[in-house]
């Protein structure tokens, strides 16, 4: 399985949507340890990171397979920084290829669901 199957099955177990670029990234983590995938997940400021992963759900953006929304919370400190958190949803065309992947990788989609109940 690919960085972008598993991200799919992954959207589709936690509803369809996940918020939060950090949230993402540590869901695929635990996720990777359960499914005994290496995603290239390591150490990083606010928990695990993957790049490889960063760049498959940015791939499902351009591919039309992900909506990306972005919700801001305001600014931090007197320089302003913008303090926002970006949200990933299926899209039609997502959850039609997500359902072609559970099809493809039944074994796999059994164990995602099984284990990322929310």
């Amino acid at each position: 399985m690919e960085t972008r199957d598993i991200l799919l099955l992954a959207h589709d177990a936690f509803g369809g949507e996940i918020r939060g670029k950090t949230n993402l990234q540590k869901k695929l983590y635990f996720l990777s340890i359960m499914l005994g995938e290496d995603l290239g997940l390591g150490p990083h400021y606010y928990g695990p990171y993957s790049s490889e992963v960063a760049a498959a759900n940015m791939n499902l953006k351009a591919l039309g397979y992900l909506g990306e929304s972005i919700a801001s919370a305001g600014s931090y400190g007197s320089e302003g920084f913008e303090i926002a958190r970006h949200d990933f949803k299926l899209t039609e065309d997502g959850h039609t290829v997500v359902e072609s992947k559970k099809k493809r990788f039944p074994e796999e989609w059994k164990k995602v669901k099984k284990r990322l109940k929310h």
